[in-house]
């Protein structure tokens, strides 16, 4: 079961001793607290992981901004699937987008690295059709490898410039 505890701006060895039984703390320093999980095995290490991934995305989207002539290539990696727009930051609108549900594309064999190619290639061809050459790169705080690669590879193949 999962049991949540939120000290605010307690001392370390206060969070120590009251929460011995604890098997890690969270510190998050933007909001000045401490959050204790009090999870078993693997959920502990998935929130970590998904607490992590989120402090990347933040730090990614602070650097990266998306314009009408150069929009934002948006890259979301769920276990199964991948989705992939073309955001204009100005406006808050999607130009484009592909995923591998796409009919044409959840229809071909492979694995998943060849479908985000495949995934790439298509934004890539709606973003030629919509006259755009050039964009900005966004893994969304995965790492730049695999799926991710893959899509930015397909896309570059297809004529989009990062």
């Amino acid at each position: 079961m999962w049991e949540k505890w939120f000290v605010r701006k307690p001392e370390k060895q206060q969070v120590n001793s009251e929460f011995a039984n604890c098997q890690r703390a969270i510190c998050n320093d933007n909001k000045n607290f401490y959050a204790i999980l009090a999870v078993s095995g693997l959920k502990i290490t998935t929130m970590e992981k998904l607490i992590k991934r989120q402090k990347i995305r933040h730090r990614i989207r602070k650097k990266v901004v998306g314009s009408n002539q150069r929009p934002r290539l948006s890259v979301f990696r769920s276990n199964s699937d991948i989705y992939v727009q073309l955001i204009d930051d100005a406006e808050g609108k999607t130009l484009a987008s592909a995923s591998s549900r796409d009919k044409d594309i959840a229809a071909q064999k492979g694995t998943k690295s060849v479908k985000s190619k495949l995934v790439g290639e298509a934004i890539a061809r709606k973003a030629v059709a919509l006259g755009i050459k050039d964009c900005t790169f966004d893994r969304g705080g995965n790492l730049y490898h695999g799926r991710v690669k893959a899509v930015a590879d397909g896309a570059r193949e297809a004529g989009l410039k990062f």
